[in-house]
């Protein structure tokens, strides 16, 4: 959702998703991976968990999947 004027009020709206980044947030962290949500940074930490069997922030695949695509009603 997008408010362009509160006066007149217009709005856009598009369904769409959110994507979030995999990594945590860390305000004077330099690491500039926690502001990332491009897919393929996305692809390299589902298959380094897939290949390892372990998880990522807590999280097995799965719930890595969920966690990062969200739709819009769900945020």
């Amino acid at each position: 959702m997008m408010v362009v004027s509160v006066d007149p009020l217009i709005v856009y709206y598009h369904d769409g998703f959110l994507r979030v980044s995999l990594f945590p947030y860390v305000k004077n962290d330099v690491d500039r991976k926690a502001h990332l949500t491009n897919t393929e940074l996305a692809k390299e930490i589902f298959k380094k968990v897939e290949e390892e069997g372990g998880t990522h922030m807590g999280m097995n695949i799965d719930q890595l999947r969920d966690f990062q695509m969200r739709l819009l009603p769900k945020f």
